[in-house]
């Protein structure tokens, strides 16, 4: 539950779901036998042996697993030659199926198909032997399912942990290149990284994360000279479907990653292709992949040094849009985390994303970078809406747009829909704890208590050493009016965190509803005394004031998250802790000034 403070989480997943596609969703193995003309029984037994492609649902009220027609409608097509055999279970009992001999996952073509399942049944003579039953399953003709692929981390063969920088790059830069093909579905980044150092064969891996193919490989350099290998695994039957090494002049690393896009486009069969794209500077390039690589650390001195490196790659080649999506990324969130003020961060953002767009407006990093920036300070929430749209479109792989696209629609009070992208975003970033955490918010959200517990202190015990978990505890705890377990809930995370500012209100808030008030006051004291050295949000100590019950200190800190038009502005809504506030006309007005609704009071 990441949402819950701004620190942790980025900044304030594909498109909403709308009518047709919930109409598309079956919610039960009742549904999806029914549909199918089988048996539960059967229908389980092929997502466990043929890929039935069911997900499971962990949080969500509709039930534990559901599936969508248009890929139920996909896998029938590309199985039903070795299942057309089984079409006598529609009139008889059933009988063991055998687990079918792994073969590559093949595309869908798009074509007219005959209306439901339909059995036919064939007299033949006596003479012939007996009754021949097959069956004829379709549908109306809808899009497959995407083959899935992860590109795991490029191993540096270079001896140099210092160019640590170019293999991390370049498996960032096949992601995003593979991403943009909409035929593929394309693991996301933080999942990937868990395995950069493995101690899993490339088989098992892939089954993890439950793709079609895995692809690997390494990066050598030596003097000028580039060398990069690749091979691409087929998951299921553990076959080496390609593999193929690239000796180049190191300036050529984006022509390598090119290469290897198409071939992996042409081995798993896909009708689309990575197109081309305009000539980038050498040093620009490996100045951008530098810039990449410290802006993933989160840190204030991560994020400093990124944009010091995607400033030399735009003064080296002002024309590239990609650093200056870089550059927009690291201005909004060191806004967003306290190491820039605000309105600095956000001018220089919006400035460097329109440039990026300018310069390239398919590139989907820009648009989501424009819609945060839309989102978390200039409060235009149909025009980031928009933005996170088209960047999901262009690349449906960008987890950071499905982030902050899921948290947009949490905070305008659409957490059914939320609820949705975040769960598109598990299925392609399923390692993702902060994604995970935001479903478990969602039930937060919607008082659903008992849920988000269940899943935070799952998270909890899976990563003890998180403070996201233990943050989203503590407030679940007192939600549900378990003031002693929120309160220690919260000392484990400001423990974790070192007393930082941005879990110190939550920890104060946590004091006064454990009765601890004079304790609570002291933390609030502290916290006031350290703003003058170091970033103190006004959120936090609004929440703190709140806990205290000091509504009027807290309604003026509150302003000031207003005026600075800082992203926790947003929060002022979704926060169940600002419930005693709601009835005040300051908060309902300040509401009003961020454009949001107000909420009852649960």
């Amino acid at each position: 539950m990441s949402h819950s403070v701004v620190l942790w989480r980025e900044g304030s997943p594909i498109i909403s779901a709308t009518v047709a596609e919930r109409a598309d969703r079956l919610e039960s193995w009742k549904e999806i036998a029914a549909y199918l003309g089988r048996s539960p029984r059967t229908v389980q037994r092929w997502e466990r042996l043929e890929g039935l492609p069911v997900h499971r649902l962990l949080h969500d009220k509709l039930g534990s697993v559901y599936a969508y027609r248009a890929e139920l409608d996909a896998w029938w097509e590309s199985r039903r030659a070795s299942l057309e055999e089984e079409a006598a279970e529609v009139a008889g009992p059933e009988t063991p199926l055998a687990a079918p001999t792994p073969t590559a996952p093949a595309p869908v073509p798009v074509e007219t198909r005959p209306r439901r399942p339909v059995v036919w049944l064939l007299a033949g003579t006596l003479t012939l032997g007996a009754l021949a039953l097959g069956a004829w399953l379709s549908r109306p003709a809808t899009p497959a399912r995407p083959t899935r692929l992860a590109v795991l981390p490029f191993a540096n063969l270079t001896g140099d942990a210092q160019q640590e920088y170019l293999s991390d790059g370049l498996t960032e830069e096949m992601i995003a290149e593979l991403g943009r093909l909409p035929e593929l579905g394309v693991i996301a980044r933080t999942s990937v990284m868990r395995f950069k150092n493995p101690t899993k064969g490339v088989a098992e891996i892939g089954r993890e994360l439950r793709v079609d193919y895995v692809l690997e490989g390494s990066v050598r350099q030596a003097d000028r000279r580039l060398r990069v290998t690749a091979q691409l695994i087929r998951v299921p039957d553990e076959v080496h479907v390609w593999a193929d090494s690239y000796d180049r002049e190191g300036s050529d690393l984006i022509g390598v990653q090119r290469q290897i896009a198409r071939r992996v486009a042409e081995e798993t069969r896909l009708r689309t292709a990575p197109g081309p794209e305009p000539a980038v500077d050498h040093e620009a390039h490996l100045a951008h992949l530098r810039g990449r690589y410290h802006w993933n650390q989160r840190t204030e001195a991560g994020f400093k040094e990124g944009v010091l490196q995607f400033q030399r790659a735009v003064e080296r080649d002002p024309d590239w849009a990609r650093p200056w999506s870089g550059l927009a990324d690291s201005y909004m969130l060191m806004g967003n985390y306290g190491f820039l003020p605000v309105g600095e961060a956000a001018a220089k953002a919006k400035d460097a994303a329109r440039r990026a767009l300018t310069l390239d407006p398919e590139l989907g990093e820009a648009h989501a970078s424009l819609g945060l920036i839309l989102a978390s300070h200039d409060w235009d929430f149909p025009g980031a809406e928009r933005e996170f749209r088209r960047a999901l479109e262009l690349n449906p792989s960008h987890a950071s747009a499905r982030l902050w696209y899921g948290l947009l629609l949490v905070d305008l009070g659409r957490v059914d829909e939320a609820r949705d992208q975040f769960h598109r975003g598990v299925e392609s970033d399923p390692l993702n704890d902060t994604l995970q955490g935001e479903l478990a918010e969602c039930d937060f959200q919607q008082r659903r208590y008992a849920h988000a517990l269940a899943s935070e202190k799952a998270a909890a015990e899976a990563t003890p050493d998180r403070p996201n978990a233990h943050i989203s505890l503590a407030r679940i705890y007192l939600a549900m009016g378990r003031p002693e377990e929120g309160l220690a809930a919260a000392e484990k995370a400001r423990e974790l965190t070192r007393d930082h500012p941005s879990v110190m209100g939550l920890y104060a808030y946590a004091l006064a509803r454990a009765g601890r008030r004079d304790d609570a006051r002291q933390v609030l004291d502290r916290l006031l005394a350290e703003s003058g050295q170091r970033r103190v949000r006004p959120f936090d100590l609004a929440l703190a004031a709140t806990g205290l019950g000091e509504h009027e200190r807290a309604l003026a800190w509150m302003e000031q998250v207003v005026e600075e038009r800082h992203v926790g502005a947003r929060s002022l809504v979704s926060y169940p802790e600002f419930d005693s506030l709601r009835g005040e006309p300051r908060f309902q007005a300040l509401l009003a000034r961020v454009g949001l609704k107000a909420r009852p009071a649960s």
